[in-house]
């Protein structure tokens, strides 16, 4: 959804939402990367996108476990077992 939301932005030449998008872009990745965010220079709140994968090593680094994940075609459905 990222990246549609910056092609729109940019389409629509909304310079100040596709900085934004492209903050949320960059953010997501940072945290599929490294599992840290950074906070948005404009707003100083943190946004970003996770991948099943990040979420995944993030509850396990949690100490969740049974971690299932269930994809759906709008949606990624990620359950997790506390110890």
């Amino acid at each position: 959804r990222a990246w549609r939301n910056l092609r729109t932005a940019l389409s629509e030449r909304n310079r100040q939402q596709a900085l934004h998008q492209g903050y949320v872009l960059a953010n997501g990745t940072l945290f599929h990367l490294t599992g840290a965010v950074g906070p948005s220079p404009a707003s100083g709140r943190f946004e970003s996108f996770q991948t099943a994968h990040a979420m995944i090593r993030e509850l396990r680094r949690a100490g969740l476990n049974n971690v299932i994940v269930v994809r759906a075609r709008h949606h990624t459905i990620i359950t997790a077992v506390k110890r």
